[in-house]
C-alpha cells in the first residue's frame, strides 16, 4: 500500500508538468494550445485535476474493497464494472471542475477551450485508470472478501 501512495502521490506532485506536455486537441493555427497550456500551469489548473484524479479512484478502490466486500462481488468482471464506474466519474467531474474554474476566470473561457478540453478528456480518463488500478493493488490484500479480484494469486 505504501509504493500505491507513492505513486498517487508522485503523480499529484508531477501534474504541473505532465498536463501541459501533453497534446492537447488539434493542430490551429491561432495558437489555442499554446494558450491553453499556459492558462494551466498558470491559474493552478493542474494541481486541482492532479488532486481529483488521485482522490476519486482511491475513493472507489476503497468503496469496492471495503464497503461492497461482498463474496458475490469478488470477480473480476465486478472490479471492471467499478473501475468504468470510477474512469467516467472522474472524467466527468475533473471537466465540469476546469470549465467552471475557466468560467470563474474569464467568461466563454471554457467554450474557447472545447477542443482542448476534450482531448483531455482522454488523457484524464487514462490517468484514472492507472490510479484506479494502482489503488486496487494497494488496498486489496486488507479486504475480507475480495482480496483476490482481478486477479487470482
Amino acid at each position: 500500500m505504501g509504493a500505491a501512495l507513492l505513486l498517487t502521490l508522485l503523480f499529484v506532485v508531477l501534474g504541473g508538468q505532465i498536463y501541459p506536455a501533453l497534446y492537447l486537441g488539434p493542430v490551429d493555427m491561432d495558437g489555442t494550445q499554446d494558450l491553453f497550456r499556459e492558462d494551466l500551469r498558470s491559474q493552478g489548473w493542474t494541481l486541482h485535476l492532479s488532486m481529483l484524479i488521485a482522490a476519486l479512484p482511491w475513493l472507489m478502490a476503497g468503496l469496492f474493497y471495503y464497503f461492497i466486500n461482498s463474496v458475490h462481488f469478488d470477480r473480476w468482471w465486478n472490479w471492471l464494472i467499478v473501475m468504468g464506474i470510477s474512469t467516467l466519474l472522474t472524467t466527468w467531474c475533473a471537466l465540469k471542475m476546469l470549465s467552471s474554474r475557466m468560467e470563474d476566470f474569464q467568461t466563454g473561457l471554457s467554450d474557447f477551450y472545447a477542443p482542448c478540453t476534450e482531448a483531455l478528456a482522454g488523457w484524464i480518463a487514462l490517468f484514472a485508470f492507472f490510479v484506479f488500478t494502482i489503488a486496487s493493488f494497494g488496498m486489496r490484500w486488507w479486504s475480507s472478501n475480495c482480496r483476490h479480484t482481478p486477479f487470482p494469486q
